[in-house]
C-alpha cells in the first residue's frame, strides 16, 4: 500500500458515544502501524498524527491503541443551544478563535467541533476561549485524553 493511501482504523468507544465504534483515517507507516490522519470526534485518549498499532478483524483495522503519541490532544466542543441560529452563530465564533490561534478543527456540521491541540499554541488564548464558551452557556467542552501541559480542571 503506497505511504500516501489513508486506510480506515476503528475505535472502539464507551457506552456514551452515539455508536460502538468510530472510523478513523490514517496513513500505514513502513513498520506496520498507522498514523492517525484526521481528527477523532469521538475516540477518546487518541490524537491526530498518533502512531497507532492496528489488527485486522472481520474485514476491518481495529486500533491497539496507542504506540507513540504527537503530544496532541483531542478537545470536543459540544454546542447547546437548541434554536439553530444561534447554535450556527456559536460553531462560527468557536471556529474564528481557533482558526485565529492557528489550532486545527473539523465539525459535524450539527453540534459538534473538534480540535487538535499542541502544546506549542497560545494556551492562555485558547483558554480564555473556552472559559468564555462554558460560561456564556455556548456549550460545554471535553478533553479527548489529557496530555501533561493541559491545565488540570481546564
Amino acid at each position: 500500500m503506497p505511504p500516501d493511501e489513508l486506510v480506515r482504523v476503528s475505535f472502539t468507544l464507551g457506552p456514551d458515544a452515539p455508536a460502538d465504534a468510530e472510523g478513523i483515517w490514517a496513513r500505514p507507516t513502513d513498520h506496520g502501524t498507522y498514523i492517525v490522519d484526521n481528527i477523532p470526534f469521538y475516540a477518546r485518549d487518541v490524537a491526530l498524527g498518533d502512531e497507532v498499532g492496528a489488527d485486522r478483524e472481520g474485514g476491518r483495522l481495529w486500533s491497539r491503541g496507542v504506540i507513540t503519541p504527537s503530544g496532541a490532544m483531542t478537545l470536543r466542543f459540544i454546542v447547546l443551544a437548541e434554536d439553530e441560529y444561534r447554535a450556527l452563530r456559536d460553531m462560527r465564533w468557536l471556529a474564528a478563535r481557533l482558526d485565529a490561534l492557528g489550532i486545527d478543527h473539523e465539525d459535524d456540521e450539527d453540534r459538534l467541533m473538534v480540535a487538535s491541540v499542541q502544546q506549542t499554541h497560545d494556551l492562555d488564548a485558547l483558554l480564555v476561549a473556552v472559559r468564555y464558551f462554558r460560561a456564556s452557556g455556548a456549550g460545554r467542552v471535553e478533553p479527548g485524553g489529557l496530555a501533561p501541559w493541559w491545565p488540570a480542571g481546564a
